[in-house]
């Protein structure tokens, strides 16, 4: 009797599966969402190859490989409401830099101080506006005769993502993602900005009453004139964060101190180190130096490059916006 239920199932099986998934899901096949109008009604592929997937009540839609010559005649059905492509999707994942562990920063994430409330400027190549890890709160473009701030470098993004990426699913998170962040667009898609940019572009930080500048630039040269705008931002109560300068030639440091702008005294100088918290051999170090902080393959946002919108960087550059950030977390809790 058992083996008799057990043939009379197994043929019951076979009517039912009568296009085995093997067989439909080819070049010639399309997996497609149908809904309908009310009731999943299946009679409508009753003379149809097909295969159904999954079953939604709640949508009254159903999951199904059809053949693709097939597509118009069911988007023409009366019965149905809409036909939709299966779109591919990815697994996502959040990446803490080791400089998010190195800064202490999840003991902030503790007491709920993650930026709310404050203002950063970015001064720098612009930012990825449309980046989904990033909100970027406004801007400006000082650079030639266009309005837009979007970035066409990558440099500055990836500054804006230490300092502020998103607290979601994807990407990153930066050390003071509730922060409001600016991007100041100074430099070209070069990397290359004039003087005058820059202090333009603090002027407008001063204007827009921001907390925190950073300045992930460098210049071998002292200009009175950016001297006298710094000092007036630093006058405002406005913190100024510089990178400290990068040996780019391999040959050591040119100079017996930091960079430029970092060098004042009104400006927070920044250095790189490695994960293993010791001197970055391109950092440029000096009396006055003020902090150190992660600066080697650090992995933050990014314009969109190889189908990616985040990368690995290193510099003195990637190390200011991690104090940026900390003091953004500094000003939440003594505004």
């Amino acid at each position: 009797m058992k083996k008799y239920i057990g043939h009379l199932l197994l043929i019951f099986l076979i009517g039912l599966v009568s296009f085995p998934q093997s067989s439909l899901a080819d070049e010639k096949t399309e997996r497609v969402i149908i809904g309908f109008e009310n009731e999943i009604d299946t009679t409508i592929l009753k003379d149809t190859p097909h295969q159904v997937i999954h079953t939604y009540e709640p949508i009254h839609a159903i999951s199904v490989f059809v053949d693709k010559d097939q597509m118009a005649e069911l988007e023409a059905n009366p019965e149905v409401a809409w036909v939709e492509e299966d779109q591919k999707v990815k697994a996502t994942r959040q990446v803490r830099n080791w400089g998010f562990d190195a800064t202490g920063t999840n003991a902030s994430r503790d007491l709920q101080i993650n930026g709310n409330g404050t203002k950063v400027a970015v001064i720098d190549t612009g930012i990825n506006r449309d980046h989904p890890d990033l909100e970027v709160a406004g801007g400006v473009n000082f650079v030639g005769d266009g309005s837009s701030y979007e970035d066409d470098n990558g440099h500055g993004t990836h500054v804006a993502g230490v300092i502020n990426a998103q607290n979601n699913s994807i990407g990153t998170l930066g050390v003071a993602p509730a922060a409001k962040l600016y991007s100041i667009k100074a430099l070209d898609s070069e990397g290359i900005g004039n003087e005058t940019d820059v202090i333009a572009g603090i002027q407008w930080a001063i204007e827009k009453d921001v907390d925190i500048i950073n300045l992930s630039l460098t210049s071998p040269y002292s200009s009175t004139a950016l001297k006298k705008m710094i000092d007036k931002a630093h006058d405002k109560g406005i913190f100024i964060v510089a990178a400290s300068g990068n040996d780019k030639t391999g040959q050591g440091q040119l100079t017996d101190d930091v960079m430029y702008p970092g060098r004042y005294d009104n400006v927070i100088s920044v250095g790189a180190v490695t994960e293993d918290l010791e001197k970055a051999r391109f950092s440029y170090q000096g009396k006055s130096l003020d902090f150190v902080a992660p600066g080697v393959q650090i992995y933050s946002t990014y314009i969109e490059e190889n189908e990616s919108e985040y990368a690995y960087l290193s510099g003195t550059s990637m190390a200011s916006p991690y104090v940026a950030g900390a003091l953004a977390l500094y000003k939440q809790l003594y505004p």
